[in-house]
């Protein structure tokens, strides 16, 4: 028993419809690909930076200012940003603090310098060590602090600026400043992790002129969070790998399920007469006529067969078209009566009938070839 054949795959579709369907849904597969790709290529770790401690480190510069005994003043010490008489003045006295504090309890250890950087102009520049380099260390704790008092002696440095000028003939500048540079630096270590810092206040002290004003870059400081790499599992990516394989393995189904129902379906083959009726109907299709295959005749070829008209057989469908092209007249198309009959194309003039009639026997079709039989007159 012949097995019945479900009614969608009896849907007629051309080689070049089902190769479009098969891409298409290809296209459907590619796109949960991609993604499932992208799923697998991002990390499934993230890496954050962690505080662990924080710091805060500062240096600073601070002067006291001693002034001569006079009726007016007597001795006394003014806050910064003074101006000061230099006939007044009988002493300056810097002083250097700094500290470097921690959240947690931490080695800190350093050192520190002192140098005065003498400014005449173009007539001297000179450096002198003040304090040499000076280490410092706290095995353990939060904070640690230093504090350093000098004196700043500037009859010396104007000494120095006239010896200068007196060597050289010129003159020295309107403007004579000293400037005292701190070069404190630092290092702190606490749970596997450092901070280097490094800071250098300045304090520049005038040496020239009846009034004078000590300024610079008196105050440095610094702070800062100590941060650790850790890796954390980055959300969503596992299940953003899972659903994406689930979705490429359905939409990996969808162009087999077209396969097995339309490509991969083996189709049945078709007959020689038929393809070559169906090419003759194509190339002449603007001159052929299809004729009426209803009523209660079988097909149109039974009507024919009936008629009175004479007719004429042609051994091609190229003098069948000049027949038609002579006369004016289309070329009318008839089907077979049956699996096995003839294909009848004709032209009608009057009572004569000129047709051509494609037709074969078997061991011609199986071999791709055709016997074009002659009909004799009716």
């Amino acid at each position: 028993m012949r097995r019945r054949v479900p009614r969608w795959r009896r849907i007629p579709l051309s080689g070049q419809v089902r190769l479009a369907i098969v891409l298409g849904l290809a296209l459907l597969v590619l796109f949960p690909a991609y993604l499932s790709l992208r799923a697998f290529q991002t990390p499934t770790s993230v890496t954050h930076r962690v505080p662990v401690w924080g710091w805060v480190s500062y240096a600073e510069w601070d002067h006291t200012v001693f002034f001569k005994p006079n009726a007016s003043s007597g001795t006394g010490a003014p806050g910064p940003g003074e101006t000061y008489d230099d006939s007044l003045v009988e002493g300056i006295t810097i002083r250097l603090t700094g500290a470097f504090i921690t959240d947690v309890p931490a080695r800190i250890e350093g050192w520190y310098e002192v140098t005065a950087e003498l400014d005449a102009g173009e007539l001297l520049g000179e450096r002198y060590l003040v304090t040499p380099r000076t280490p410092f260390l706290q095995e353990r704790g939060t904070s640690l602090s230093l504090e350093l008092e000098l004196p700043v002696d500037r009859d010396l440095f104007r000494r120095r600026v006239e010896e200068v000028a007196a060597e050289t003939g010129a003159s020295a500048p309107a403007e004579v400043t000293v400037t005292y540079v701190a070069h404190v630096e630092a290092e702190a270590a606490a749970a596997g992790e450092s901070v280097r810092q490094v800071l250098e206040p300045t304090l520049v002290v005038p040496l020239a002129g009846d009034t004078f004003a000590i300024s610079g870059d008196r105050s440095r400081s610094a702070d800062g969070v100590v941060r650790r790499a850790e890796e954390r599992p980055a959300p969503g990516v596992v299940a953003r790998r899972v659903y994406s394989l689930l979705g490429t393995g359905v939409a990996a189904l969808l162009p087999l399920l077209a396969l097995l129902g339309t490509v991969a379906r083996p189709r049945p083959p078709e007959d020689p007469l038929v393809r070559e009726a169906r090419r003759l109907r194509r190339k002449y299709r603007k001159r052929i006529a299809e004729a009426d295959a209803g009523g209660p005749f079988d097909s149109a070829q039974d009507r024919l067969e009936l008629s009175a008209e004479q007719a004429v057989p042609l051994a091609s469908m190229e003098d069948l078209a000049r027949v038609s092209d002579e006369l004016l007249k289309p070329i009318v198309y008839a089907g077979p009566a049956g699996a096995d009959g003839p294909h009848l194309f004709f032209v009608v003039d009057g009572a004569v009938r000129y047709e051509y009639r494609l037709a074969g026997e078997p061991p011609f079709r199986r071999a791709g070839r055709f016997w074009r039989a002659p009909r004799p007159f009716s």
